[in-house]
C-alpha cells in the first residue's frame, strides 16, 4: 500500500512537470539560459501594443521580455540571440499544441539570462515568430 501511494505520487509529479510552461535551456557562446513563462494574463488596455524589455538586477545579465501576442500559444522553441553592432537581438518561436488561438491579446513573459555578459551593447530588441 505504501509503495503504490509513492508510485502514484511520483507519476502525478512527473506528469505535472512535463506540462509546466516554464522550460529552460542553455544556448550559445555567452551561456544564455532561456525561460518561457507563457501567458501571464491579458495585455492591459491602457498599455501600448509593444514589447517591453527590462534589464533585471541579478548576478548575471538578465532580460525579462513581456510581449503581446494572440492568446493560445502553449510553448516557445528556437530561443536564440544575435549581436548586430551594438544591438542584442533576442528571439524565439511561439508554438501552439492544439491549434486553438483566441481573439485576445495575451502578455507572454520570458527571461533571457546570460552567464557571460554581452559587451558593448547599447540596445536590446525582441523578435518573435508565429505571433
Amino acid at each position: 500500500m505504501k509503495y503504490s501511494f509513492f508510485i502514484i505520487f511520483m507519476l502525478i509529479l512527473s506528469v505535472a512537470y512535463f506540462f509546466l510552461p516554464s522550460k529552460t535551456s542553455s544556448i550559445g557562446e555567452l551561456g544564455m539560459q532561456f525561460e518561457y513563462m507563457g501567458c501571464v494574463g491579458d495585455w492591459s488596455d491602457d498599455q501600448s501594443i509593444k514589447t517591453i524589455i527590462t534589464k533585471e538586477d541579478t548576478r548575471n545579465t538578465s532580460f525579462l521580455v513581456q510581449n503581446p501576442a494572440t492568446c493560445g500559444f502553449d510553448s516557445a522553441s528556437q530561443a536564440s540571440y544575435k549581436i548586430e553592432g551594438d544591438t542584442l537581438i533576442l528571439s524565439y518561436k511561439y508554438d501552439e499544441l492544439d491549434g486553438a488561438l483566441a481573439a485576445c491579446i495575451c502578455k507572454y513573459q520570458s527571461r533571457f539570462t546570460f552567464k557571460d555578459s554581452p559587451v558593448n551593447i547599447n540596445h536590446v530588441e525582441f523578435h518573435s515568430q508565429g505571433s
